[in-house]
């Protein structure tokens, strides 16, 4: 009787190991039939990091670029922006809305989230890195046709003062050179604020506060100077408003060089080499992963060939 008692507690006993197994196998198929959605999204992405070769890209960030290479560094941010990003967000949103069933699916699902997560921070990495390189060399095509604008304003400004010099009145010779003076006064305050810009005393945020608390109140006070001038003549108003073009000019020009030092800024923030080979590194995450997926399958009876 008593071997027969011992022999069904046996038998009960392994009956309810394999129930519970049966159990854990059954929510674990639940499980990874959800994950393997998020599994179909990441070869996705990484299918299309494969067709981004970065470290190529990289090579342009420190030197002169002409319009094909700035074809191809905007390319890649269109690429990333439009073919990668909304492949994250939809990761994103499909493994949130993913349940682990017990504790060690719980592990298995952190695990998959910090390596996703780690993936994509790298991605915006690269990405604000390009985008803000791409913004700098905008503005810097937008700084040399201001300067352009600048030097034609000037050209147009020193041809009214020759020939008011050689056919004016001495009562427009005088008016001109008043005005004249007062730019020239102007002029010196300018380069005297501006020279702080290249000196070295200011680096980052300082510059930009600089520019904007120092250098635009300085040529509105300039634009409001000259405004007031009462032109008697035709010389004399179109230089009056030649300069003041100028000053307008200059103010876009500065708010460009602002936006240089905030991109250069961001630039500096991100160590960009580490982050170049991020195909590989997804997929060692990846494959890490997957390594523990298939131990806690063989842990509760999971074969696959």
């Amino acid at each position: 009787m008593r071997k027969f008692l011992i022999l069904s507690m046996v038998i009960i006993i392994i009956m309810s190991l394999y129930a519970c197994s049966n159990e854990e196998q059954i929510d674990y198929k639940s499980f990874d039939q959800e994950m393997q959605k998020v599994y179909k999204i990441t070869e996705n992405i990484e299918l299309e990091l494969s067709k981004i070769n970065l470290v190529e890209i990289s090579k342009l960030f420190d030197t002169e670029v002409d319009k094909n290479d700035i074809k191809k560094l905007k390319a890649t941010e269109r690429n990333i922006a439009e073919d990668i990003e909304p492949l994250i967000e939809e990761r994103k949103t499909t493994l949130k809305n993913i349940k682990p069933n017990n504790e060690e699916q719980k592990k298995l699902y952190q695990m998959y989230e910090e390596n996703v997560t780690d993936v994509d921070n790298t991605i915006q990495d690269i990405q604000e890195y390009i985008h803000a390189y791409n913004k700098i060399i905008s503005s810097n095509e937008i700084i040399i046709s201001l300067t352009e604008v600048i030097d034609s304003a000037k050209k147009e400004r020193e041809d009214i003062i020759n020939r008011v010099n050689k056919q004016g009145s001495s009562q427009e010779k005088k008016a001109i050179e008043e005005l004249i003076e007062k730019i020239n006064e102007n002029n010196e305050k300018l380069n005297s604020k501006a020279s702080k810009l290249s000196s070295g005393e200011l680096t980052g945020k300082a510059k930009e506060d600089y520019i904007e608390n120092e250098i635009f109140p300085l040529l509105e006070s300039h634009i409001s100077e000259i405004n007031k001038n009462k032109a008697n003549s035709n010389s004399e108003k179109t230089l009056r408003d030649k300069t003041i073009e100028i000053y307008y000019t200059l103010k876009n020009y500065y708010s460009e060089r602002k936006k240089m030092i905030q991109y250069s800024d961001l630039m500096q923030e991100i160590d960009i080499q580490p982050k170049l080979d991020i195909k590989k590194y997804a997929t060692r995450l990846e494959e890490s992963y997957h390594e523990k997926r298939k131990e806690y399958e063989e842990s509760i009876g999971i074969t696959k060939d």
